[in-house]
């Protein structure tokens, strides 16, 4: 916009120049300083504001969240009232500050018009004082009528565009941060996994952290095994499983897939070699088919393959009980599912893709008894020797199947142990 009406303008304002020189010094002394001055007390103030909107926006977007998500605990604990005045406070700052926005997006007209009115004044007086007959003065004055009725629009169209763009400068600090950065497509290494991963003298420490929360881990996990690690709270087998899914980058140390380091450059080819199960599977609002092959549509997925992932993840027989098979809505965060079913999609999402290793962290914590035994169950079926299993649990039970069990204890690995020893 502030390039098209500057060229409209330039135009313009050339063809009253040819007519006459003098008309364009009027009109840059009386229109210029308005200009200026109004843009120069605006401009602070638009960025200021931008600002604050800015940070508000996500503020109000997370109270929102919060209040709805967390339902239960805002009804049972009344803090019904907290919450909505917390809601209420960012609304209403945002609601002033959308004013102020309005204010400034209205009034540039409102102070050009008062320029052209003084501007008008201005060429009155001159064509009073130096040209030598009213008809002139009649045709100046038609003329920049005629200029003005495109000038006016135009000059307001680009103080708004500088209004604008100064209100959303913030955005460069925020856009220079990732200035540098270089799409993985350009970083990309393959990687092979035939024998296994290696862990060797790893360490990791978050950056404003006293202590590691992991101190020279070693250890090799053969391709084909399942492998159990277990420990308390806060010892440390997530922040392992995190660094061997490279979520993180280990502090010192290093993990090698059979001979090859885990790095930025081999991550994507390894992710396409993972699973990953999680405490609580991600749903989103679709059909059974495109919760499992994640990220693709119907007419893009697999059929078999995605029958193979169902039946090894023991949810096939279910699927044929829905009403449209495969292709039935599951709701929004698997609200149609139990929580064993939610975990099955999991399981099924990591088979379909393809992987060779898949991670379980707390896959059954939060199951009751039974269907964690069904889940077990499952991962027993997938412990053939194919697949390289990695579970992290809390329970005894979820490990049942595991070749090796390793114990996790303040940020190191305390050998391995067996499973009637484990309590």
């Amino acid at each position: 916009n502030l390039l098209n009406e500057l060229l409209i303008l330039v135009l313009i304002l050339t063809g009253l120049f040819l007519y006459d020189p003098k008309a364009i010094l009027l009109l840059t002394i009386t229109i210029l300083p308005v200009f200026f001055l109004f843009y120069n007390w605006v401009k602070g103030r638009a960025l200021k504001l931008e600002k604050e909107v800015n940070s508000i926006t996500p503020e109000l977007t997370k109270s929102i969240f919060q209040s709805v998500h967390g339902f239960p605990d805002v009804e049972i604990t009344n803090t019904q009232p907290i919450f909505r005045k917390r809601i209420s406070d960012l609304i209403g700052r945002l609601v002033k500050l959308n004013i102020r926005r309005t204010v400034y997006n209205a009034a540039p007209t409102k102070v050009l018009e008062t320029g052209m009115v003084i501007t008008v004044f201005a060429i009155t007086a001159y064509g009073l004082w130096f040209l030598p007959d009213r008809a002139g003065l009649a045709a100046l004055l038609g003329m920049y009528a005629l200029a003005a009725y495109r000038i006016l629009p135009s000059t307001n169209r680009i103080m708004l565009a500088l209004i604008s763009v100064k209100g959303y400068q913030y955005t460069f600090d925020i856009v220079n941060e990732v200035n540098g950065f270089i799409p993985e497509s350009e970083q990309h290494e393959e990687i092979k996994f035939n024998s296994g991963i290696h862990i060797k003298n790893l360490s990791f420490q978050f950056p404003d952290a006293k202590e590691k929360m992991l101190n020279n881990v070693n250890l090799s996990i053969n391709k084909g095994e399942s492998l159990g690690l277990i420990g308390v709270s806060g010892s440390g087998k997530t922040t392992l499983m995190n660094l061997l899914l490279g979520f993180w980058e280990p502090t010192e140390g290093e993990i090698l897939i059979d001979d090859k380091p885990l790095n930025k450059h081999t991550l994507k080819s390894w992710r396409d070699r993972i699973g990953y199960v999680q405490q609580e599977v991600y749903i989103i609002d679709s059909t059974v088919a495109e919760n499992v092959a994640f990220g693709l549509k119907d007419k893009e997925i697999d059929q078999a393959k995605l029958e193979k992932a169902l039946k090894q993840a023991s949810l096939w027989d279910f699927v044929q009980t829905l009403p449209k098979t495969i292709h039935t809505q599951i709701g929004e965060r698997g609200t149609k599912l139990s929580g064993g079913q939610r975990q099955r999609v999991g399981i099924a999402r990591a088979l379909y893709s393809g992987a060779d290793v898949l991670f379980f962290d707390e896959a059954t914590s939060a199951l009751d008894t039974k269907t964690e035994e069904e889940i077990t169950e499952s991962i027993r079926t997938l412990a053939d020797g194919k697949l390289t299993l990695i579970i992290i649990a809390h329970r005894k039970t979820t490990l049942k199947y595991c070749t090796r069990i390793v114990k996790v204890a303040n940020g190191k690995l305390h050998g391995e142990v067996s499973y009637e020893d484990i309590s």
